[in-house]
Parts: C-alpha cells; structure tokens; sequence
C-alpha cells in the first residue's frame, strides 16, 4: 500500500510541477505585453487612469515574477504625481502579499502593528526607485 501512495504523490508532483513550469512560460508570453503597456503609460499615448487602474489590477496576480515587477513599478512610478493614493494602495498591496511576519517584525521593531506616515513614504520612496 505504502508503494502505492508513494507513486500516486510522486505523479502528483510531476504533474503540478508541469502545471508551474506551463504557468511561467504563460507568463513570459504576457512580460512584453506588460512592458509595452507601461511604455505606453511613460510616453502618455495611455492616460486615462480607470484604465490604468485596470492594467495594473490584472498585474498584480503576476509581479511575484521579477519581469512584470519592473513594468508595474515603472507604470506606477509614473502615475505617482497624478494619484499618489491609488499607487500608495498598490504598493501596500503588493507589501501585504509579499512580507512575511519575521519581515513585518523587523521593519516595525516591535513597535505597534502599523507604519507611521513616516514610514510609509519612506516605503513608498524604495520601492518606486528601480
């Protein structure tokens, strides 16, 4: 029996294994999209901002991968000076996803659970610097 669930784990690995490898090629077929889009945003041929909104959204499923990070950060540090509070909130959000609790500990040196506005702009500064 033991044999058996060994087999049937080590398919199920393969097998998800396969589905990540499909997802990052899926991925790098999106990146120059993303690029684009964000030199588009750069030069101003797109400045409606719902839509920039939109693009951004849809990229957030994605920036865990350096190659779309950069065009979101360039998209984003461009928009800053039109919408700071709409680039402020996707920079806490993409902070959300990707701190993990020792993090969160050590940028708040056991003080209380949230930044100071301080310490926000500063975070905000960092991460739009590419």
């Amino acid at each position: 029996m033991e044999k058996d669930e060994h087999e049937e784990a080590q398919r199920l690995h393969e097998s998800i294994v396969g589905h990540i490898k499909n997802l990052k090629e899926g991925i790098k077929q999106l990146v120059p999209h993303f690029e684009a889009y964000a030199e588009k945003v750069i030069s101003e041929e797109i400045t409606d901002m719902d839509a920039i909104e939109r693009q951004l959204d849809s990229m957030i499923d994605f920036y865990f991968e350096d190659e779309v990070l950069i065009p979101y950060k360039k998209i984003l540090k461009k928009i800053y000076p039109r919408d700071p509070d709409l680039v402020e909130s996707h920079i806490d959000i993409y902070y959300d996803f990707h701190m993990d609790d020792d993090e969160v500990d050590m940028e708040l040196e056991g003080t209380s659970l949230k930044l100071t506005p301080i310490d926000k702009k500063k975070r905000y500064k960092e991460f739009l610097s590419i």
